[in-house]
């Protein structure tokens, strides 16, 4: 009889301590789905700043923009979006459940919960994986807006509110906190990651340079959230990334540093003379400069000054040292042609290129207006012009010949067997040097008109005077011995670099830095 009584005591017992734990879980149930239903209120707080910081398609030049975004640090979004009894009723309730034995059960409900609201958010704030269908201006746009919100208020919120509801069991908020906050995070740091394993392509640096400086400065927030023996991880995942992906600028700089650097290899090149890398060279250089508006790149070689052999420096900061180079490595390349008239040619085509297809069209695109870059200007149009005067030069073994001495002048009898074999020799390698130069090629108009009127100004009249002399001595008989008249010398003039218009094949040699040829990324 008194075991009967003991058993079903001990039964009664049971039950009733299944029924408080049904009734404990349903309430923490109840105060979680309270929690959930905050979420639309926060998360259009959280979509005042997709609002705020994005740009429309077509200013894709103010993207980077968002990078000047002086936003707060605030943990009072989940805390000041709920009532008082709201979390008192989390925090009781937690107490019950850690003292009936389901922490397990408790903190998983919990971190559920908040991970879905994050993925709520990760997706007002338009964060996705990067692929090579998108802008990678847009996605790091995206990107940085979103890890600046996350870091700022979303992380910090959540860290408040696990704290504030966890509180007297520091080890289950820190583990919960960190489980809330690992995908979120991971997804953040997806992106850099990406660009510090693969950022080989030059297309990409202007983005690597903004990923770089927005995770060191938000490095203090990474530490003040991230600091407890579970989430510490995500802090020095996002420290150890950032020195990656500032070790892979730092070599992609180095390469390009490298290639700029005169080479006198012989390769092969069209007849415009300009070298197909140097183009490519040129547009790298100029955008490194131009994206570095931070001065990001020169932090990148002082905080890791020991990559490879180089010092803390880049002289890829200072624009008129890139200029220097690459004139440098011009003028070392057109040693190697045989014609020096080409040559000069060569030079004045790239360094047309250079002002017309990097230097105006990267001032326009970033706004960009002072004195070092008017300089730069200036120092192009000056390359252009001496390369242009020695190019005329060539010419004086021509000019030489219409050239009349003081025996022509004076004794006509003398005068004419010497100025018949004067023109033979003239028509001869006037002709020759219209035939060469008329396969050569300046794409621009411009250019190609400048250098042809500077050849008819110091011709033209040089010719004029030596027929005029030819005909006061000879008469009638001057025309048996002329073959071009004024019109004549002008047309053909007009032939000169017309090259590629009239289908030409010509090809001349010319050094080139095969490193160019080989980014492992095609351009977006």
């Amino acid at each position: 009889m008194d075991s009967h009584h003991v058993n079903t005591d001990s039964t009664i017992k049971k039950d009733l301590l299944q029924l408080d734990a049904a009734l404990i879980i349903s309430q923490f149930k109840a105060c979680i789905s309270a929690l959930k239903k905050k979420d639309q209120i926060i998360l259009r707080s959280v979509e005042k700043y997709v609002g705020v910081y994005n740009f429309p398609n077509n200013h894709v030049d103010k993207y980077f923009e968002v990078s000047n975004i002086h936003l707060a640090t605030d943990d009072n979004l989940l805390i000041d979006s709920l009532s008082p009894e709201n979390i008192d009723s989390l925090q009781k309730t937690f107490k019950k459940m850690m003292a009936a034995g389901f922490e397990k059960e408790c903190c998983h409900m919990y971190i559920s919960c908040r991970k879905k609201f994050l993925q709520k958010c990760l997706r007002r704030l338009q964060l996705s994986k990067f692929n090579s269908q998108e802008s990678l201006t847009l996605a790091t746009h995206r990107w940085m807006i979103a890890s600046i919100v996350a870091l700022r208020i979303l992380f910090p919120s959540e860290r408040r509110l696990c704290d504030r509801i966890f509180s007297d069991f520091s080890s289950a908020a820190n583990f919960s906190f960190m489980e809330v906050c690992r995908e979120l995070t991971n997804h953040l740091l997806s992106l850099p990651n990406n660009l510090a394993t693969e950022s080989r392509c030059f297309s990409y640096l202007g983005s690597s340079l903004e990923v770089f400086r927005t995770l060191g400065d938000l490095t203090p927030e990474f530490e003040s959230v991230f600091f407890d023996q579970y989430s510490v991880s995500l802090k020095n995942e996002a420290i150890t990334i950032q020195k990656r992906l500032g070790e892979a600028i730092i070599v992609l700089i180095m390469e390009l540093e490298n290639d700029i650097h005169p080479d006198r290899s012989q390769k092969v090149v069209t007849e415009d003379g300009i070298d197909p890398n140097i183009t490519h060279m040129v547009e790298r250089c100029f955008r490194v400069f131009l994206e570095d508006r931070g001065g990001t790149l020169q932090k990148i070689f002082e905080e890791f000054p020991m990559v490879g052999d180089r010092e803390g420096t880049s002289s890829l900061s200072n624009p008129d040292w890139i200029k220097e180079l690459l004139e440098s490595n011009l003028e070392a390349k057109s040693k190697n042609y045989t014609d020096t008239a080409f040559a000069h040619v060569s030079i004045m085509n790239n360094s047309n290129y250079i002002v017309q297809n990097a230097i105006y069209p990267g001032l326009r695109e970033f706004n960009i207006s002072s004195n070092d870059w008017k300089q730069i200007l200036r120092g192009h149009n000056t390359c252009i012009q001496q390369n242009l005067e020695q190019y005329q030069r060539t010419w004086d073994k021509i000019l030489d010949l219409l050239k009349l001495d003081s025996n022509e002048l004076v004794m006509p009898n003398v005068a004419a067997e010497s100025m018949i074999e004067k023109l033979k020799l003239f028509n001869k390698q006037f002709k020759e040097t219209c035939n060469v130069q008329s396969t050569w090629y300046v794409p621009k108009k411009l250019l190609r008109e400048k250098i042809r009127i500077s050849i008819e100004k110091i011709l033209l009249p040089a010719y004029g005077n030596f027929i005029a002399r030819l005909q006061n001595i000879l008469g009638k008989h001057a025309y048996e011995y002329i073959e071009y008249g004024m019109f004549d010398i002008e047309a053909l003039l007009n032939t000169l670099f017309q090259g590629s218009k009239k289908g030409s094949t010509k090809m001349l040699t010319v050094p080139i830095s095969q490193n160019l040829v080989n980014d492992c990324w095609k351009e977006q």
